[in-house]
């Protein structure tokens, strides 16, 4: 599957795929905001980078950096 109402399943939760239409992803509300919060926390925990510093980075060294693979 592809596009963005897949996304947003995760990221807003099954409440939001109600309200719009599309496929729920068995997630609680705004889940993808959460694990996102938690794992850049990670990353600038374990790196010692700033926030602003860490938004210049690709997304795929902050994931791998958090210790969540």
């Amino acid at each position: 599957m592809t596009g963005f109402d897949v996304i947003r399943g995760y990221i807003f939760g099954d409440w939001a795929a109600a309200a719009a239409g599309y496929q729920k992803q068995g997630l609680p509300d705004f889940a993808g905001y959460t694990v996102g919060y938690r794992l850049v926390r990670a990353y600038l925990r374990r790196s010692g980078r700033t926030a602003a510093a860490a938004t210049y980075l690709p997304w795929r060294e902050l994931v791998e950096g958090s210790g969540y693979l």
